[in-house]
């Protein structure tokens, strides 16, 4: 097969190192207190309730604004002047705050003989309440601070809370504070309105909230309590010809505008005349501006979060010409849910890179369903030019913790981590101690996940921080490494921090495989390794260590050096450099999917070193891949007619091994059938070829040894799994045996199914061979056998002396049966029924039946007693138990048979020859009370026993009779007596018929007591008889004697020959001494 492009492919990745999530470090911040020299008060001061940054010149000190709107002011006495509110300048080189000169005067009368005359009352002014600074300009920043709590106390007993700011040049703290009152013109105080008195700039609080558009010329402050707290939005403006676009920036760059005509100019739009304002929609509470609709247009946004009956709105407008015309609204965005809170923070940001700018809105009071006050942000993405922004559908809520109030405030960092696109943080200042998130842009808008959470536990070694994330900065760059950093403030503890980017690696990581493609024959191919360092402001070397892993998922590949399927390297490469390494891989041996291909991935970060500053060292981009993967193919050999698709011929050929010659199992024997499968294969190689075997239960398979099986199901074995020879060539075979596991069949069962299936990647020709369905045939093998016996063979009575039955006492006896079966099939249910007689007709009742004993595998049997019902044992009886203690009976044992034979018999002859020798006249015969007769009515005992097991086993019962003498005594001949017989029957009721069966399904026993009289009993033997029988023996044994003696059977014929042998040798002895010994051994 030609490599193909994608076996191997290269991608470009921002390094992640793992250490807070992204660059902004906690460890190398900058954390400033509330300066211990500062009057301090009964309450916090809110140090941190707005944070600024603020850097004059590049390489030149940056400075730390923060905002503190309960502090007591330095220039004045506290009880003169309380908690007018004070602002800071930090040092981020010293480390140390100072507070800034902002207005010492004290709370003095002005302008008196104008129509702008008042007098200020500084006392919980809340200075510092809202704070920005500027966008560089020719390497100056303006900073603005406000005083919306500042009120106006010209008229006597009337505070007018107009609101104030100031604003100064960026040679902090030294610059002269500018003071801009805009809402003082006393005559606009209140407004008349159809005959009624409306406030108008008496409450109007300017400097809730303060922005610096992207225009040199501007600043702009919110003022939501304008005109019966419509609110509206003040701009000041530089005085002087309207001079705009470049023409103006170069004109402040040249100093060309004297200071005091920087926004000198107010202008403050009456909302009564925009209709897309109501009365306590409190416009201004948050503002900001962007270039929305064109890159040479600048439009303003505030928002008004009582609008729209308290849904909130954001309006997106242009100034008028004259205060007293609408706002040229361009756009409103109304809110989703009743007192969210819906625009009370706003922010601008251009964050999808296409050079305009995008709009973010906060509603810190949302709450989703059981969660109140959670808090969300909403994005309106600017797409082309000439379009008004568009709502993007993605809701953000942080973490999702109830009372967090995540959107309270919103910032701009710039451009985080120098990919093109502008970030934004989020605060979340009552999320336990407070969390800042940071939101990167991308091309298609705000990334849906935090790429960091910066909470005050990240910095290390600080005092307790509350509040946190109640101010953020915008993004400014105050350490000259390119990148963007943060300051966050604290405000319910005092702290402010500025927290510090680190740069951003770009690694180019590559995987190639040598060849590309490979054969399962071959095996063995190289990997080449490759990153290269970049980046924006980086170093010019980067430690980095990679770790190579092949085939992660399926482990079928590893290093030959290491016979290990990963491996780490450390490297150290220059930057715009790259560094490559090599290594040997083998397929591991065994079943390999080759339409899966071997994967290789690399993974690398850089490493962090102790002897360099961590500001220094890269990070990256969490929102991007970490690594590189590529892809070996593996050849199949199917491709000979242009497809790689394998085409299959699998076939099947199964049969039972170790059943017999007749081809059935026994259910219940000892041995297991073996399955036998064999799959050929007449087509293209089969790779990955499996074979499931299925069975019913009660059946159940056993994992064979010979090849990788498993039980796709746990816990259920009536189906498995097995993987055959990867590949099976063409014209090749497999076989595999599986024992069934038929322990569990019963005589219900009715055969032995075994189902198989064989599959394999690719297609096969003929599939309906693939399947193969395969019976066995069962035996069912098991006998039924009943042993019985009365415990009392005799009950007798006494006769009076007419020969009548003379009794009124009751007879228990006892009649006891073992149900043995045989046979190595476990049955499944036995009906065990014992037939008694218990009354004659017209319910004369003359036996009483008792609770049965029974015993069955140790446990009791349940028993039904039909046609009668159980006697109440009394107190001597209740000790009994339920289970049965008879003798096991394996055999057939004579004094178990049934006594309605043999002695039974010879009694009945007996009473009959006694009865003839007494000289009756009639005859008289034995009774026989059994349930074959009509002359009684009998109970039936019936117990059920179920899952009698394989083995022979036995079960017991044994039934307590009482008979009633007194009852019997008419109804049986007094001589003679009677016998009272009970009938066990035992019946297998779970064979099933389609199964051959071998054995008895059922047997019979009846059990008898004989009832007789005691002149009846057996009596000694007399002596004479005993005389008589010694003298008969002697005469016998003579008898016998005699005729053996008469037939020579004493005679001993060796003998006399031995004695005549011996008279004939002894006279030769003196001829020699050879047979001496003999012949006198022989008389010996």
């Amino acid at each position: 097969m030609p490599p193909c492009p994608w076996y191997y492919l290269v991608l470009v990745v921002v390094l992640v190192l793992p250490v807070w999530g992204f660059n902004l470090e906690p460890r190398e911040s900058h954390i400033f207190s509330y300066p211990e020299e500062v009057q301090s008060q009964g309450r916090e001061p809110y140090f941190g309730f707005s944070v600024a940054l603020q850097k004059q010149h590049v390489d030149g000190p940056a400075w730390l604004v923060v905002g503190a709107p309960r502090a007591n002011s330095s220039e004045y006495l506290p009880d003169r002047i309380t908690e007018p509110g004070a602002v800071f300048k930090c040092s981020l080189q010293s480390h140390e705050c100072e507070e800034l000169r902002i207005d010492r005067n004290g709370n003095n009368l002005a302008n008196t003989d104008t129509d702008f005359g008042y007098q200020d009352l500084k006392n919980y002014g809340w200075l510092g309440g809202a704070l920005d600074t500027q966008p560089s300009f020719n390497q100056r920043q303006a900073t603005a601070v406000c005083a919306p709590r500042w009120k106006n106390q010209f008229f006597p007993q009337t505070y007018l809370i107009n609101g104030v700011c100031y604003w100064m040049n960026a040679s902090l703290p030294n610059a002269p504070a500018r003071k801009k009152m805009p809402l003082v013109q006393n005559s606009k105080q209140t407004r008349n309105v159809n005959g009624r008195e409306m406030f108008f700039y008496s409450h109007g609080q300017v400097g809730f909230s303060v922005h610096f558009p992207d225009n040199p010329t501007e600043m702009i402050m919110g003022a939501p309590g304008v005109f019966n707290w419509q609110g509206t939005v003040v701009r000041l403006k530089d005085k002087g010809p309207p001079v705009t676009g470049e023409i103006s920036r170069r004109r402040r760059q040249a100093g060309t505008i004297k200071e005091y005509l920087m926004f000198a100019s107010d202008f403050v739009p009456n909302p009564w005349h925009t209709p897309n304002i109501e009365d306590f929609d409190l416009m201004g509470y948050a503002v900001t501006s962007g270039r929305y609709r064109r890159s040479d247009e600048l439009l303003y946004c505030g928002g008004a979060p009582r609008g729209a009956a308290s849904l909130g709105k954001v309006i997106i407008f242009n100034f008028p010409r004259e205060e007293t015309r609408s706002l040229e609204v361009v756009q409103e965005l109304v809110g989703e849910q009743l007192g969210a809170n819906f625009g009370a923070a706003l922010t601008s940001a251009d964050i999808n890179g296409d050079g305009l700018s995008d709009l973010v809105v906060g509603a810190p009071m949302y709450s989703l369903k059981d969660q109140p006050d959670v808090g969300t942000i909403r994005v309106l993405l600017s797409t082309q030019q000439d379009h008004l922004p568009q709502l993007s559908q993605t809701n953000y809520h942080g973490t999702r913790v109830s009372f967090g109030r995540f959107g309270t405030t919103l910032a701009s960092l710039g451009d985080l981590n120098a990919d093109g696109y502008e970030d934004i943080c989020v605060g979340a200042p009552f999320e336990g101690s407070g969390a800042v998130y940071i939101f990167l842009g991308s091309a298609g808008g705000l990334r849906t996940t935090h790429s960091q959470r910066l909470v005050p536990e990240h910095f290390t070694g600080t005092p307790t921080m509350k509040g946190f994330g109640m101010a953020l900065s915008r993004g400014i760059d105050v350490d000259d490494n390119a990148y963007p950093d943060l300051a966050i403030g604290s405000f319910l503890s005092g702290h402010a921090i500025v927290v510090r980017s680190r740069p951003v690696a770009t690694l180019v990581g590559s995987v190639i495989a040598t060849p590309s493609s490979i054969t399962l024959q071959e095996k063995s191919f190289t990997v080449t390794a490759c990153i290269q360092y970049g980046g924006h402001r980086v170093p010019r070397q980067l430690a980095v260590k990679g770790t190579l892993s092949l085939d992660s998922q399926l482990s079928r590949a590893f290093f030959t050096d290491t016979s290990t399927f990963t491996r780490s390297f450390d490297d150290l490469i220059r930057f715009n450099d790259s560094s490559c390494k090599t290594y040997n891989v083998r397929l591991v041996d065994g079943p390999i999917n080759p339409h899966e291909p071997i994967v290789l991935k690399m993974d690398f970060k850089p490493v962090e070193s102790p002897s360099i500053p961590i500001l220094s060292q890269p990070v990256a981009d969490p929102s991007t891949t970490s690594g590189v993967t590529s892809r070996v193919s593996i050849v199949t050999g199917c491709e000979s007619d242009g497809d790689d698709t394998c085409h299959t011929d699998l076939r099947l050929e199964t049969g039972f091994l170790h059943v017999g010659s007749m081809d059935k199992l026994v259910i219940g024997s000892d041995k297991n059938p073996v399955f036998e499968v064999s799959v050929f294969n007449l087509g293209e190689p089969a790779f990955l070829p499996n074979m499931t075997v299925q069975v019913a239960p009660p059946l159940a398979l056993l994992l064979p040894s010979s090849h990788d099986c498993n039980f796709p199901v746990p816990g259920q074995r009536t189906s498995l799994m097995c993987r055959l020879s990867n590949p099976i060539p063409r014209n090749g075979q497999d076989t595999v045996q599986v024992t069934v596991d038929a322990g569990q069949l019963t005589d219900a069962s009715s055969e032995l199914g075994v189902k198989v299936l064989v599959t394999a990647d690719g297609v096969e020709v003929q599939p309906q061979d693939n399947i193969v369905s395969q019976t066995l045939k069962l035996e069912a093998q098991a006998s039924l056998k009943i042993h019985g016996y009365s415990q009392e063979e005799q009950i007798h009575y006494s006769l009076d002396d007419k020969g009548k039955i003379n009794t009124t006492e009751a007879a228990t006896v006892r009649h006891s049966f073992t149900l043995v079966k045989e046979g190595p099939t476990p049955l499944g249910q036995v009906l065990f029924d014992i037939s008694i007689p218990i009354r004659f007709p017209r319910d004369i009742t003359f036996v009483t039946i008792y609770p049965p004993q029974t015993n069955f595998q140790g446990q009791p049997v349940s028993c039904q007693l039909f046609g009668a019902e159980f006697a109440v044992l009394q107190s001597e009886d209740k000790g009994d138990s339920s289970i049965v203690d008879v003798p096991k009976i394996t055999g057939n044992p004579d004094h178990l048979q049934p006594q309605d034979g043999g002695s039974i018999n010879r009694r009945r002859r007996q009473a009959d020859s006694k009865l003839e020798s007494g000289g009756t006249s009639v005859v008289q015969r034995t009774g026989d009370f059994n349930c074959s007769s009509g002359e009684v009515e009998c109970a039936h005992l019936n117990c059920q026993l179920d899952s009698w097991p394989r083995n022979t086993h036995t079960a017991e019962l044994s039934l307590k009779l009482k008979i009633h003498m007194d009852v019997l005594a008419d109804k049986m001949p007094p001589m003679a007596g009677a016998v009272l017989k009970s009938t066990a029957k035992a019946t297998i009721l779970s064979l099933n018929p389609l199964v051959a069966f071998t054995g008895d399904k059922m047997a019979i026993i009846q059990v008898g007591t004989q009832i007789q009289p005691e002149s009846l009993m057996g009596a000694g033997v007399p002596w004479w008889v005993i005389l008589l029988a010694v003298l008969g023996g002697l005469l016998l044994l003579g008898l016998l004697a005699y005729g053996l003696y008469k037939a020579g059977f004493f005679q001993r014929k060796e003998m006399e020959e031995m004695k005549a042998q011996k008279a004939w040798v002894e006279p030769s002895s003196s001829y020699g001494t050879a047979n001496t010994g003999l012949i006198r051994e022989q008389e010996k």
